[in-house]
């Protein structure tokens, strides 16, 4: 009599072909999980570089577009054109290249690089500016500016006197993370 064998898989096959499937499933899971983190730490990333990018742009315009003179305020007292101080600049600017004045505030507040525009150029008593949150995580924000006699000051106007407008201004941004990001702007 003849025995014929049957040609399945026997139980240690399956487990061997199950434990193999299992791995090359962790193997990918790993990878895709992997390629989402780096998407997303990637994704982040070009989020603080465009809202770091577009705050210097913005800076730089209006540095490049001085106005002749500064605001009133409601008593009718006239403003600098130029005020700052180490984590703040408050400046009388052209919209846009147009002819039109423009009272404009960067600061830092609670993380957050803060635009200020007002709605009107000489303010009138109770005038609330709008507030534009246009870069996060800030650690710290210092400005400089460069006076007359080639020196750094911290504030201005400076106290002794002199120009209303700067010639130059730098300025630090950094990050919680710690990274620091430094620019400066010729002003005349």
């Amino acid at each position: 009599m003849s025995v014929k064998r049957s040609r399945g898989l026997t139980l240690v096959e399956v487990l061997v072909a199950l434990a193999i499937l299992g791995l090359l499933s962790l193997l990918a899971y790993r990878a895709l999980d992997s390629t989402l983190r780096a998407r997303d730490r990637t994704s982040l990333e070009a989020e603080r570089w465009r809202e770091l990018s577009f705050f210097f742009g913005r800076l730089q315009d209006d540095v490049g577009q001085i106005a002749n003179r500064g605001p009133r305020l409601p008593s009718g007292e006239r403003q600098p054109v130029w005020k700052g101080g180490e984590s703040w600049l408050e400046l009388a600017t052209f919209a846009d290249g147009r002819q039109v004045l423009r009272h404009v505030d960067y600061r830092l507040k609670d993380g957050f690089v803060e635009l200020r525009l007002w709605p009107v150029f000489d303010a009138a008593p109770g005038t609330v500016p709008e507030v534009h949150r246009i870069a996060h995580s800030v650690r710290s924000l210092r400005f400089s500016f460069l006076d007359a006699s080639r020196r750094w000051a911290a504030e201005w106007p400076p106290r002794a006197g002199g120009s209303e407008i700067p010639f130059a201004i730098r300025v630090e941004v950094t990050m919680d993370d710690g990274m620091r990001i430094s620019r400066l702007f010729a002003v005349r």
